[in-house]
């Protein structure tokens, strides 16, 4: 039976009330379009943030979820986490947008291959309403997006540039950087097969969009740095890219981000080599020359100071400090400093964003450009390269949910990008 507004019954063959000639009340079909009205004026409702940070797979997941609790953070960035289910960092204890995937009888982590996850990923919708649901959702070339992975991991490699995919669909002109971390020399062969072909899908080609700019660190390298957070703690390992992250957010915000991303492609410096000085004391160092000095003593990827040709400086300094650092007087220490360090360098940036902070620590992060990253990834490349000549079969591809279309798309990609070396 079928009621109208007026409750007469009806049978469920009527369009209409045989006694009053209302139309009758389909009480499925109004709850679905309501609960739909409902969830499109949420969307809607969330404001739409102008710097998005993102962290994919289960390393990127802990850092922006550790990240978005801090009191530190940009107040005003956007924060989201894309995971497989089962990860024990795949939690939602806050109102922040999350989507976590589900990979049948599978481990999250770098047990899981980067095709397979990038296959899941594209078949599911709930991705698309995740982008938009952090704000995602529209043409704005001053919005920014910042992606955190580990390219060892399957879901960094897979998910990552599908995440990047569908915010293009929604804002093809935002500006985009990922902060990806490579294996270790002596980590596991699919390790470095998945860093190798998630690196080649962030690089992108002309006919797929990449990011502007990846952001590299060797793990073997990352491991042996140490920052100091904003209440005096030691920043390494995973709390070190959680502080790169958050001057990135901070010191990227738009507009900013688009002269750094126009630089990167401008030079064709597809990937950028952090040097890190988190947290260092203005009493300690005495100057911002001897912070930048203890950047660039040990970059996070190995590079030759003669091959760098874009020098990019980012610096985070608390607002008490601000008249010690005018922009006059950052300009031309930074310059001095790039023509003594890289000889060959083409082009050079830097962007001092002021905040406050009770103590007198500087961030700094210098980015490296340079056409010559071949032996950086030489661990990654080489493992890939080794596979590759052993394969007897195509079908050893489905191993990692890959074949050998994609693989060679990946080969062209890196040749084409100067990260790959001919055989």
């Amino acid at each position: 039976m079928a009621l109208c507004p007026n409750r007469h019954e009806n049978s469920d063959t009527l369009a209409v009330c045989s006694t009053c000639g209302l139309p009758l009340v389909d009480v499925e079909e109004g709850f679905n379009l309501l609960t739909q009205a409902m969830a499109a004026r949420s969307v809607l409702a969330r404001p739409k943030a102008q710097m998005i940070v993102a962290g994919v797979g289960s390393f990127g997941a802990k850092i922006v979820t550790s990240l978005r609790r801090k009191p530190a953070k940009d107040p005003k960035a956007g924060y989201v986490t894309l995971d497989m289910t089962g990860s024990e960092h795949s939690d939602n204890a806050d109102s922040e947008p999350f989507f976590s995937l589900r990979v049948g009888g599978a481990v999250a982590g770098s047990s899981v291959f980067c095709g397979r996850c990038e296959e899941i990923a594209e078949g599911d919708t709930s991705v698309s309403y995740l982008v938009s649901n952090v704000g995602i959702r529209e043409v704005d070339e001053n919005q920014a997006i910042v992606v955190a992975m580990s390219l060892g991991e399957g879901p960094g490699s897979g998910m990552a540039p599908v995440f990047l995919k569908r915010s293009y669909s929604f804002n093809p002109r935002s500006c985009a950087f990922a902060v990806a971390t490579l294996p270790a020399a002596n980590d596991s062969l699919h390790a470095h097969i998945n860093a190798f072909y998630g690196l080649s899908r962030l690089v992108g080609s002309p006919h797929d969009r990449g990011v502007d700019a990846v952001i590299a660190l060797h793990y073997d390298r990352l491991r042996k740095v140490r920052g100091v957070g904003p209440v005096g703690e030691e920043l390494k390992m995973e709390t070190l890219v959680e502080g790169l992250l958050g001057l990135l957010a901070i010191t990227l915000s738009p507009p900013n981000a688009s002269k750094f991303a126009s630089m990167s492609r401008w030079m064709r410096t597809p990937v950028l080599v952090p040097c890190l000085a988190l947290g260092h004391s203005l009493e300690i160092f005495g100057s911002l020359h001897h912070i930048l000095e203890s950047s660039i003593a040990y970059p996070l990827c190995a590079v030759s100071q003669d091959d760098v040709v874009v020098s990019e400086v980012l610096l985070k300094i608390p607002r008490q400090l601000a008249e010690s650092f005018p922009e006059a007087m950052l300009a031309e220490d930074i310059a001095s400093f790039n023509q003594h360090h890289f000889r060959n360098v083409k082009a050079s940036l830097f962007q001092a964003s002021y905040v406050e902070q009770e103590h007198d620590r500087i961030d700094a992060c210098i980015l490296l450009g340079t056409r010559n990253l071949a032996n950086a990834l030489a661990n990654t490349t080489g493992a890939f390269k080794k596979f590759r000549n052993g394969v007897t079969d195509p079908e050893q591809w489905q191993v990692y949910g890959l074949d050998e279309l994609r693989i060679a798309a990946a080969e062209r990609t890196m040749a084409a990008s100067g990260l790959l070396t001919p055989s």
